[in-house]
């Protein structure tokens, strides 16, 4: 089980040295507000854990092989994959270090866990799956996560992933301003077809939780880390009231109707073709 080194030698996965290379300061402060929320990440993240249950129904099975991770969080996918997949070896990375703990509580000691920005970290090569959820909207560059992907798989390897499309959060956006930048589906296809993906697969979906107040609301965006695209800025109760009140004027809602907040959701496929 190796894989390629800068070098372009050949080296054990078990003797990989991890990476070592500092955090952009946006990169960090996603990187806290993510541990920060390691111990309620599950809890809140209903959306979340049925992404990662639909995704994994994309993947074809595998008798054994490696499958690598981008962004595996607290181990939702991963534990997923490694039930889906038991013989395979299981890498798996994480902006954040600290996710090493909750990841060890699914996947036990047989994986391997790389730490580090996957924009910028070298990834291991010839890995039959690539798998990532949720992740690569926080990326500089989300697109450039695909010409990644297929240069780390084997020739007929798949990719699995999923991501959020515009209008993802819509209702908060209007009204804070804040928001990530979100590539279209029509860019990601594009993206996956110049790369050189093959048989691409791309599911939309919408999913809209209720909440009955917005601080209620702001609270679940916190147990899941994505109040890290926060406007900044301190939010005194005057402007929580001011906030709510221009949310639900917003959306014509009446003082007592609970605050929508909708995931625009992409879960796709596809695979490298075989030489």
């Amino acid at each position: 089980f190796t894989i390629s080194t800068t070098l372009g030698l050949r080296k054990p996965l078990h003797v990989m040295e991890r990476p070592t290379q500092l955090l952009t300061a946006r990169k960090q402060n996603i990187a806290n507000h993510f541990s920060r929320c390691i111990p309620t990440y599950e809890v809140g993240g209903v959306t979340q854990r049925s992404i990662a249950e639909e995704l994994v129904e994309m993947l074809e099975p595998i008798e054994c092989g490696t499958i690598l991770e981008i962004g595996c969080g607290t181990g939702l996918l991963s534990g997923l994959l490694r039930a889906r997949l038991p013989h395979c070896h299981l890498v798996c990375n994480d902006l954040s270090p600290d996710m090493e703990t909750p990841l060890r509580e699914k996947v036990g000691d047989n994986a391997l866990f790389l730490p580090g920005d996957a924009e910028i970290i070298e990834w291991p090569g010839e890995c039959d799956v690539v798998a990532s959820a949720s992740c690569i909207q926080w990326w500089e560059d989300p697109l450039a996560f695909f010409p990644k992907a297929y240069e780390a798989l084997a020739d007929g390897g798949q990719l699995i992933f999923s991501t959020f499309l515009p209008g993802n959060l819509q209702e908060l956006t209007a009204v804070t301003g804040a928001g990530l930048r979100y590539p279209s589906r029509c860019e990601i296809e594009r993206a996956m077809e110049e790369t050189g993906f093959v048989e691409i697969r791309l599911i939309e979906q919408r999913r809209t939780l209720h909440f009955p107040t917005l601080i209620r609301l702001l609270s679940h965006l916190r147990d899941t880390g994505t109040n890290s695209l926060s406007s900044g800025g301190l939010w005194t109760p005057r402007r929580l009231v001011e906030l709510e009140h221009s949310y639900r004027n917003n959306l014509h809602l009446s003082p007592e109707a609970p605050l929508p907040l909708t995931y625009v959701g992409l879960r796709g496929s596809g695979w490298r073709k075989r030489k």
